[in-house]
């Protein structure tokens, strides 16, 4: 089971909510177009790649930015732990830490 805001063209939208479509121009270049869905749920041509509610895309940036918070807070409490783990001469603790903080800015960069 996905957890994409994104649907399909041939998924029906709902009427009276604002969509964004997704889809390639006559140069295959990609484009988005932003506009209020007809009560009748209208479709999507052969150029459509994807869609989505506009709300669901403003949900999913609101829920992104409270997780970049998490992490930094996350990573500001690793510093604080290893700064304290070397000051103490734990280094085996501090490596963890250091190995750890390493991994989770790679997720971050999506690597």
């Amino acid at each position: 089971m996905s957890n994409s805001i994104w649907k399909t063209p041939d998924q029906k939208p709902k009427g009276y909510k604002t969509v964004i479509e997704h889809w390639l121009n006559c140069y295959n270049e990609h484009c988005y177009d932003m506009w209020k869905q007809r009560p009748d749920g209208g479709s999507f041509d052969s150029h459509t790649i994807e869609w989505c509610y506009l709300d669901d895309l403003i949900a999913q940036a609101d829920k992104a930015e409270r997780l970049q918070k998490a992490v930094d807070l996350a990573l500001d409490a690793f510093g604080v732990m290893q700064k304290t783990m070397l000051e103490t001469g734990n280094y085996i603790q501090s490596s963890w830490i250091e190995n750890t903080t390493f991994a989770i800015k790679q997720l971050i960069k999506g690597e």
